[in-house]
């Protein structure tokens, strides 16, 4: 995962991935731990712009940058 990659949430709302956290910042094959996303469509009741959330959250990438 990317910043700049369209992903779906699990409640449907989509969304731009505007950061990216690693679980081993050091590690160059860490995973992604949580993401910030910049909703397109609506937003989740329970965001607001500085949280971030877990990758579990995320239904699937819809469009993802090279």
């Amino acid at each position: 995962m990317k910043v700049g990659d369209l992903i779906e949430h699990n409640m449907g709302y989509l969304g731009i991935v505007t950061d990216v956290r690693l679980m081993y910042p050091g590690h160059p094959m860490s995973p992604v731990d949580t993401v910030k996303v910049a909703w397109i469509d609506g937003q989740p009741d329970w965001t607001h712009p500085e949280l971030r959330f877990d990758v579990s959250a995320i239904k699937r990438i819809i469009s993802s940058v090279k």
